[in-house]
């Protein structure tokens, strides 16, 4: 099958794993094919919107916010570059309620300053344009 944002992907119709799609998915040929458009498409419509002057306005509030509660991230992508990095040399125990912590904080900033709101609206628009 060939992708909206060029490749050719494939997958196998034999298998229990192909079987335990079609008992969920029915038709399991037609779902994969949707599936890989609809998640194929992220190339096409991304490097438009997060050029867009109301996302970037977001992510600065939401850096600000973030910044004002003791983590000093520019974006949500800074803090997944950095999860090594927060994690590292702490026991799973204390690691996990780092990220949690974070995630949290990162939830309520995406909140508050509609980052998230504003993410999934300007989503929707540049998808329909790219579909």
């Amino acid at each position: 099958m060939d992708l909206p944002a060029g490749g050719t992907i494939s997958t196998t119709s034999t298998g229990c794993l192909a079987e335990a799609k079609g008992n969920l998915y029915g038709d399991t040929a037609t779902w994969f094919r949707v599936n890989k458009i609809a998640t194929s498409l992220t190339p096409l419509y991304v490097p438009h919107l997060v050029k867009d002057p109301r996302f970037v306005k977001a992510v600065e509030a939401w850096s600000r916010c973030m910044r004002e509660a003791g983590h000093a991230y520019a974006s949500p992508d800074e803090i997944r570059e950095d999860r090594h990095a927060l994690t590292q040399g702490r026991s799973a125990a204390r690691a996990h309620a780092a990220e949690v912590q974070l995630a949290v904080t990162e939830a309520t900033c995406a909140v508050k300053t509609s980052l998230g709101k504003t993410a999934r609206a300007l989503e929707r628009k540049y998808r329909a344009k790219s579909s």
